[in-house]
């Protein structure tokens, strides 16, 4: 079961700018990507990729790992595959992509 941190979006846009080591991991589709914008220097692997992917993310597994979609829900999810496959520093954003629009720097995301 996923153990690590959920943290708000102040909490976020603290960590992606004091960790210049941070995968920040998007886990929407690519039609929520492209369609909706993204945090730069994100990573895309759709949730439902993510398990068969999960190579690409070779190296980080002791690295501060971000992850996002648009709410926080399937951003949970991921954390929970990522943490089952050995990844240990894992950090949900609450709130997802919509509330870091709404609520966070415009220079933080791409539309």
């Amino acid at each position: 079961m996923y153990k690590d941190k959920d943290i708000d979006i102040t909490e976020s846009i603290k960590l992606i700018d004091e960790n210049k080591d941070l995968l920040i991991l998007d886990v929407r589709t690519e039609e929520e990507y492209k369609e909706d914008g993204y945090i730069k220097n994100a990573k895309l692997i759709p949730l439902g990729r993510l398990l068969f992917s999960i190579d690409e993310l070779d190296g980080y597994e002791d690295s501060p790992i971000l992850v996002y979609c648009r709410r926080g829900s399937r951003s949970m999810q991921a954390c929970e595959i990522l943490e089952d496959n050995g990844f240990t520093e894992l950090y949900n954003m609450m709130g997802g992509f919509s509330k870091l629009v709404n609520e966070g720097p415009k220079e933080l995301w791409n539309k």
